[in-house]
């Protein structure tokens, strides 16, 4: 469903969501401001039609910073994505920035707990630890302890804890289920990269512009 076009929309926001997705929610929520970044079509997605506007006036105004970059840094590490679209279906204009993310949803707030950060290198790094040295002692891995390590700090402990009858995996489950962390990993740090790419054309093509404009104005 579609977000409607008129009124304010401003609605409760989970408690347990983290500050930034929920600035991000409520920042949307403003229809003053959906000329320059509002909900995509069908409410799956949102928008960032100006960008200059956009970190000119709205990020200092909900992020206390005005940089685009920044934000779409602060974007990736929460598993949002960009959404590119071939050049016969760019719906907002050839400078928007269009963003998804599976639980950013027009009207779901209660789904915004379900965001969090990303795992940084160094919770897998000890969680392979963890692993390695449990199975050079020769001894099972608690389920529990490897997701204690993989989530620690990130609001995720206890998310998907497996039943008492799974409490201890064998060392060959174990590393299966490294293996299934490690591609995660893997997939999540070629998308990182793939928007960076996007990110450092997007800046090359406003720093060009910027200049034709400018020698045109000399």
């Amino acid at each position: 469903m579609a977000p409607p076009p008129a009124k304010s929309r401003r609605q409760p926001v989970g408690t347990g969501a983290p500050d930034f997705v929920k600035k991000l929610f409520r920042m949307l929520d403003d229809v003053s401001i959906s000329k320059v970044c509002s909900w995509g079509h069908d409410g799956t997605t949102f928008v960032v039609k100006d960008t200059t506007f956009f970190s000119q006036v709205i990020l200092p105004k909900h992020f206390k910073h005005n940089n685009f970059a920044s934000f779409v840094r602060q974007l990736n590490k929460y598993d949002f994505h960009k959404i590119k679209h071939s050049e016969d279906r760019r719906f907002y204009g050839d400078q928007a920035w269009e963003f998804h993310h599976e639980h950013f949803v027009y009207g779901r707030f209660e789904l915004l707990e379900l965001i969090r950060r990303k795992i940084p290198k160094n919770k897998q790094k000890n969680a392979q630890q963890l692993v390695a040295q449990r199975l050079a002692a020769g001894h099972p891995i608690p389920v529990n302890a490897l997701h204690h390590h993989m989530h620690a700090d990130m609001g995720l402990v206890g998310l998907g804890d497996a039943t008492p009858s799974m409490a201890m995996m064998s060392p060959r489950a174990s590393l299966t289920a490294l293996q299934s962390d490690l591609a995660s990993h893997i997939t999540m740090l070629s998308k990182n990269h793939a928007m960076v790419v996007a990110e450092l054309e997007t800046f090359r093509v406003g720093l060009a512009t910027q200049d034709r404009v400018i020698r045109q104005l000399v």
